[in-house]
């Protein structure tokens, strides 16, 4: 059956073959497991096909791990933006978020949105490093000052840094100084 055809078209390059069998399948992660296993990983350590690594990925929804190791291949084959910034998603969903920052920080570089921008912020939030993240969001409002989650992004900066100046005035008390400058310099916001 399928696993045969996957299996033959992968052994002698049918790369598109095989992106017309995916095609085909319907798009859940089911549909993938229902093919051989010995197929699918001759394909996962055999294809040299970008966009067939992409399509294998996107079917793993509820599989972030499996997904994972398919735009890390597609990546191999093709460092592009779009696949860095998918692979960031997928380790955000794990919870990795200085991988997912390190993801989007390669995508930005290579193609600079404020999407991406904002997306590093959202993580220095996470991680709880507010000032950096208001650093960030300035610069988008700088240069798209209607982009509305960079806009949010600097409330919930500012709010992180006036809640820990709260919290810890006693043990950190440049924090608060400090947290008096910053909010006078993020009048971009």
């Amino acid at each position: 059956g399928a696993a045969k055809y996957f299996e033959k078209s992968v052994r002698f390059g049918g790369g598109t073959e095989v992106l017309k069998l995916l095609d085909s399948l319907p798009q859940t992660d089911d549909s993938i497991r229902d093919l051989n296993i010995k197929s699918h990983n001759l394909l996962l350590k055999t294809s040299r096909d970008h966009k067939l690594h992409i399509r294998l990925a996107m079917l793993y929804v509820n599989d972030s791990k499996q997904a994972i190791k398919h735009l890390q291949q597609a990546l191999k084959i093709s460092p592009e933006a779009l696949t860095l910034e998918l692979l960031a998603e997928k380790y955000l969903s794990l919870g990795k978020y200085r991988s997912a920052y390190m993801a989007y920080d390669k995508a930005n570089e290579m193609e600079a949105t404020s999407y991406r921008q904002y997306s590093l912020a959202a993580i220095l939030l996470q991680l709880g490093r507010p000032a950096e993240a208001l650093t960030q969001l300035e610069e988008i409002v700088e240069s798209n000052s209607t982009y509305g989650p960079a806009l949010l992004g600097c409330v919930k900066a500012l709010y992180q840094l006036t809640v820990n100046c709260v919290l810890h005035t006693a043990r950190y008390p440049t924090l608060c100084s400090s947290l008096t400058s910053v909010s006078s310099i993020s009048t971009k916001c």
